[in-house]
């Protein structure tokens, strides 16, 4: 990427801030009933999760109805970085806004900012993912990133149950394909019997 790529990186970063901020802000009834309903839908995919039984769709289902959620809750509630603040600062500021929400998953993504952040600045070498520009656009993106994971393996376990494949050891019948998959690692290799 060139450093004019990047100029324009952040031009379309103003443009989609400006954007999100030109929508009317949520009243505070509304802001608290939309952090209930998301706080509602994250309790309902945990609870989802736990039911061991339940079929990978159904759990599938849940989590993408959870980023879709928090998604709908981000586009209404656009926040800027404070001026004057180091990055980890900002980050543990954006920390303090979604521990609200009950997600589990985006928060430790959240703190591995701040914690990325924080050593970037003291010099110690970081090589984790980061990635640089509005702490809410690059959060969204993630949330967007997030979300197409979970319709992509909704859409995969759908397909699965569709023709009979099991998908998370739940039980079910083990396609002809699979049966002969195993059945050559076997063959082909004495250690793989045990598949």
């Amino acid at each position: 990427m060139t450093d004019e790529d990047d100029d324009l990186a952040c031009d379309n970063g103003e443009r989609r801030m400006q954007r999100l901020e030109r929508q009317r802000a949520p009243t505070r009834s509304e802001l608290a009933q939309l952090t209930d309903e998301v706080r509602r839908v994250v309790a309902n995919e945990q609870t989802v999760i736990a039911q061991t039984s339940g079929a990978d769709s159904a759990r599938y289902q849940a989590q993408l109805e959870t980023w879709r959620t928090i998604q709908r809750y981000m586009h209404k509630t656009p926040f800027r970085d404070r001026a004057g603040l180091k990055r980890s600062d900002q980050w543990r500021s954006v920390l303090d806004r979604v521990r609200a929400l009950n997600q589990l998953e985006l928060i430790d993504w959240v703190a591995l900012q701040v914690e990325v952040a924080s050593n970037r600045e003291r010099g110690i070498p970081d090589m984790r993912p980061r990635k640089n520009g509005h702490a809410f656009l690059v959060m969204l993106e993630y949330i967007n990133n997030r979300k197409r994971k979970a319709l992509a393996l909704l859409k995969w376990a759908l397909e699965a149950e569709r023709e009979g494949f099991i998908t998370s050891g739940t039980g079910g019948p083990i396609s002809e394909r699979l049966q002969e998959h195993f059945k050559a690692a076997a063959d082909s290799n004495p250690g793989n019997q045990r598949l």
